[in-house]
């Protein structure tokens, strides 16, 4: 809740009480970190010779994973900024928190470069 209330509140100008902005942060994260889990496992065991086959297939497979926590994230969140707001406008520490929300937000797409540096093609 706390990442979609900081996001939501820094372009609560532009989304109003919808807070989508902060709806695609939290799916972008969940969908990147979820990939990870799946497969860098199977990268790990797989080469990339045998895995680019399936290159349609795991897209397909990313793409309805994003899909699922969109909807699932818009449910929870949408029209819920003023009520999530309530909880966290009297927080102590809101610029350590900021910035540890921004280092959040920042982790699944510096794993992602980690991934294509370090685990290169068999």
């Amino acid at each position: 809740d706390y990442i979609y209330y900081k996001v939501a509140k820094t372009y609560h100008k532009w989304d109003r009480k919808k807070g989508i902005t902060g709806i695609f942060a939290v799916t972008l994260m969940q969908t990147i970190l979820t990939a990870h889990l799946v497969f860098i496992p199977i990268r790990l065991v797989y080469p990339v010779s045998i895995l680019s086959n399936y290159s349609n297939e795991i897209k397909f497979i990313l793409v309805g994973i994003g899909v699922i926590f969109f909807i699932v994230n818009y449910r929870l969140y949408n029209n819920q900024y003023h009520k999530i707001k309530k909880r966290y406008e009297n927080e102590s520490h809101s610029f350590v928190k900021g910035f540890l929300v921004i280092l959040a937000l920042l982790a699944p797409l510096i794993s992602i470069l980690i991934f294509a540096v370090h685990l290169k093609p068999l």
